[in-house]
């Protein structure tokens, strides 16, 4: 198994499994398939990204498996932040620490960014799997969003955590 930052040439597949992921767990993400869909050129994002502002890691086995990014905040009194977003593994490569091993890459690559000292993310409340990885991690929950997704007619908790690099 391959973990590293992506680049430009895997753009396709990146959206392809963001799109997998955005229609089998709608409960567990913020945007919609069509919201993604109808974003500019995804590869262009690719292309353009700083190191040091944001970061998209995947996994293969051999093909792409697992995706997790990572962005810093742009106001000038939040530059100490990153949020991590869209942390996925295809069902079939779950339970070989995958989850994990991604992460700890984006922490490794993050600590080289200046002035950044906490790692931010959102998760669901009932995604336990995805809440214990973090834990295990060493995020920790400080704080809770009631009812912050809806899905048609159910509504879903979310907890915000924050891992300090510092």
């Amino acid at each position: 198994m391959e973990v590293r930052a992506l680049t430009e040439a895997d753009a396709e597949a990146w959206l392809a499994l963001r799109l997998r992921a955005l229609r089998e767990h709608p409960d567990a993400f913020v945007a919609t398939p069509e919201e993604t869909e109808s974003l500019p050129d995804v590869k262009k994002r690719f292309a353009t990204a700083r190191d040091d502002e944001s970061i998209v890691v995947g996994a293969f086995d051999p093909h792409l498996v697992g995706i997790v990014g990572c962005y810093r905040l742009e106001a000038t009194k939040e530059r100490h932040i990153a949020r991590i977003w869209g942390m996925y593994i295809a069902p079939e490569a779950r339970g070989r620490g995958i989850g994990r091993f991604m992460l700890d890459v984006v922490i490794t690559l993050t600590r080289e960014w200046p002035e950044l000292d906490h790692l931010w993310l959102h998760v669901m409340r009932h995604q336990t799997a995805a809440r214990r990885l973090y834990l295990s991690c060493g995020f920790e929950v400080i704080g809770s969003h009631p009812r912050v997704l809806r899905v048609g007619d159910c509504y879903y908790d979310e907890d915000q955590m924050v891992f300090r690099l510092r």
